[in-house]
């Protein structure tokens, strides 16, 4: 899998373009929920994702033909940037982390795993040596286009992210030798309530 700096210097050619792409699909839906908001309103966040992801991809197939190496992949609705070992798919991250339907498909993406036929089924057709499943995720603001980011999802290892457009700092989690990686943080609760009630029986 590739790391975080690795992929900022290789996507690095491909940021003004994802940007853009980024800007075009949320812009074409704040246009829909100000000209025509009956239509917008009663849509749901699929559907919304769906109308962003959809106008990002089309902008997005005008500015890949002009760099090299890059190319667009469809196969159903799952359309894929291939750059390289990389394959990028845009996302809304409004909530933290993608969010899939828990496919047979989705389960081996979210570990990183192309065994069993997973490149052809994501309509690759020519051979990846070690292929890294990135996603270009967005937020949305008041009416404007929130953040870009390049994150990595691998279920247990670590994630990481880093923007290339509005607020947001590098992110990668540490790996703590010794500690195993599907270990989860620790629950933190406070005593006070309880040393204060302790304390008014004594």
């Amino acid at each position: 899998m590739i790391d975080l700096p690795a992929a900022r210097t290789r996507l690095e050619p491909l940021e003004p373009a994802l940007i853009k792409a980024a800007q075009t699909g949320t812009k074409t839906w704040f246009d829909l929920m100000s000209e025509h908001p009956g239509i917008a309103r009663p849509l749901d966040t699929t559907t919304r994702a769906n109308i962003i992801q959809n106008h990002a991809v089309d902008d997005l197939a005008l500015s890949v033909e002009e760099i090299a190496g890059a190319s667009l992949i469809t196969e159903g609705r799952r359309t894929l940037l291939k750059y390289g070992e990389i394959l990028l798919r845009f996302k809304f991250v409004g909530h933290g982390v993608p969010r899939n339907v828990n496919t047979t498909i989705q389960q081996k993406l979210a570990r990183q795993q192309f065994d069993d036929g997973i490149l052809p089924a994501l309509g690759v057709t020519e051979e990846m040596a070690d292929p890294t499943i990135l996603s270009c995720g967005y937020t949305l603001g008041d009416k404007v286009l929130g953040r870009v980011e390049i994150r990595r999802d691998c279920k247990y290892h670590p994630t990481w992210s880093f923007a290339i457009y509005g607020d947001g700092a590098s992110i990668e989690n540490p790996v703590i030798e010794g500690l195993p990686l599907d270990v989860k943080p620790a629950s933190i609760t406070s005593t006070k309530k309880k040393d204060d009630a302790q304390r008014e029986v004594g």
